[in-house]
């Protein structure tokens, strides 16, 4: 019995000293295994719009008389892309939407995007109020506007942007007129014309 007993510590003594030796070896007991090398590769969007000429003019505007300036733009990147425009000059935009009733614009993308009016442009009061009995809604020209969403590489549109002045200010006014479009600050002729920019962002993102 004892014997037995001497011959199974040994063999447990062995077994032990034989793992020990396998895993300073090296021999951990995985199982087989095969692997195979790749790379991860890609490239980068791009967003880029060209334009024509953004320095377009009104010429010897009329109470009631509309006029319509034209810009166009083209997706040259890779990616799809928004196309915006934004004003530039919060003063000069502020003395557009301070005209009310007198004046009168619109912002169209010949392709299908935006087709925005208004004849009351008022920034001092939320957009979308009524006006009184007879009189139009409420909406001022915002900073930026969402001309055209989504436009494909390759892919353009044109923005008309068409102003008039109200046929009553011919009545309102007691001067001949004549002198530059849109002076601003407000009250002031230091300035005149209205800044702007063409930009395009990532497809829902604003400028």
């Amino acid at each position: 019995m004892r014997g037995s007993r001497r011959k199974m510590w040994s063999i447990a003594v062995i077994s032990c000293i034989a793992a020990v030796a396998m895993v300073g070896a090296g021999f951990s007991g995985a199982y087989f295994s095969d692997t195979h090398a790749g790379a991860i590769t890609g490239t980068v969007g791009s967003i880029k719009i060209d334009t024509t000429d953004l320095n377009i003019a009104f010429n010897n505007l009329l109470p009631g008389e509309p006029q319509s300036v034209t810009v166009d733009y083209q997706n040259k990147g890779t990616s799809p892309q928004d196309v915006w425009i934004v004003f530039t000059d919060a003063a000069a935009l502020h003395a557009l939407n301070n005209l009310g009733t007198y004046g009168s614009v619109s912002i169209v993308d010949t392709q299908g995007g935006v087709n925005w009016f208004s004849e009351n442009l008022n920034d001092a009061i939320p957009d979308g109020t009524p006006g009184n009995a007879g009189v139009a809604t409420i909406y001022s020209v915002p900073k930026a506007m969402l001309l055209q969403s989504n436009v494909a590489a390759n892919a353009g549109g044109s923005m008309t942007f068409t102003f008039a002045y109200a046929s009553k200010l011919g009545d309102a006014s007691k001067s001949s007129g004549g002198g530059a479009w849109n002076y601003y600050p407000l009250g002031t002729t230091t300035n005149n014309g209205l800044p702007y920019k063409i930009v395009a962002t990532q497809v829902g993102q604003q400028p």
